[in-house]
């Protein structure tokens, strides 16, 4: 009565093994393939929110008020010419003025015009106009200067340009030069009336010396026999000539040498006047 060939309503379903040959009956099918869902929405924090939205509100109103503030500040000249610096270029007006002051200014260079020597110990001597210079403590040498045309504010000073190296044989000295004083010359001759221009360098000597005025500085020859220069003084204003007096301090002291002043480069004494 009962059929051998019936089947069971479910047929049998072979258990599925590991690749190391154990059985995974009793793993959970789900959690061998999980299903990936959409991860979950982060949520802003209403701080944020807010802090985002005044910080645009204000930046809005900023740009809004911008033209407004710049039309605000804007000042006219006469605002401008009240401050107390009016120009951007603050100081720049001054600085010509401070360079004029603290810097060294060039100078306008005269050679002189007549060279003669007198002499203390031989006072009937007379060497004449010529280009030798010879200043001990018994010897003067004088000279006549054109003095270059300026203003009251452009001063003088002498000047000495001492020798290269190829021409430091042309020239002789002696003893202690640090002091070689030059004076103005005032008068021709004592009791004289004339001006310095009538003074004669072909026919002066020691008896009828010019008479000194001031001393005008003092150079020191020693430093290698460099150049060198005495304090500034004020130019002569109304003469066209300025006269002067070369003499030593020292007793044991002695400069000599001819002052060419086309042979170059030259070497001697020079009349300064600064450039305006």
């Amino acid at each position: 009565m009962f059929s051998t060939g019936r089947k069971d309503s479910a047929e049998y379903v072979p258990l599925a093994t590991h690749q190391d040959g154990g059985s995974s009956e009793d793993v959970d099918p789900n959690l061998q393939n999980p299903v990936s869902g959409p991860p979950p929405k982060g949520r802003l924090s209403p701080f944020i929110i807010w802090t985002s939205a005044i910080v645009a509100l204000l930046s809005f109103v900023n740009l809004i008020l911008i033209p407004n503030t710049i039309l605000h500040y804007q000042l006219s000249e006469e605002d401008l010419a009240k401050l107390p610096y009016p120009d951007l270029h603050i100081g720049f007006n001054r600085i010509d003025k401070l360079l004029h002051d603290t810097l060294p200014r060039p100078y306008i260079r005269t050679w002189p015009l007549q060279i003669a020597r007198i002499n203390q110990g031989i006072k009937d001597t007379v060497y004449g106009n010529s280009q030798e210079v010879f200043i001990s403590v018994k010897d003067s040498t004088l000279m006549r200067f054109v003095v270059p045309k300026g203003s009251t504010d452009q001063l003088c000073a002498f000047g000495w340009k001492g020798p290269v190296e190829t021409r430091k044989q042309d020239l002789t000295t002696k003893g202690d030069i640090s002091e070689i004083e030059v004076w103005s010359i005032i008068s021709p001759m004592v009791g004289s009336p004339g001006t310095v221009d009538n003074l004669d360098f072909d026919n002066v000597s020691w008896n009828n010396r010019p008479v000194r005025g001031e001393l005008l500085g003092t150079m020191d020859l020693k430093n290698d026999l460099v150049n060198a220069t005495t304090e500034n003084f004020a130019c002569p204003s109304q003469d066209k000539h300025l006269v002067v007096e070369f003499r030593c301090v020292r007793v044991d002291c002695q400069v000599s040498f001819s002052q060419i002043k086309d042979v170059h480069p030259n070497m001697g004494f020079e009349l300064l006047r600064q450039i305006p």
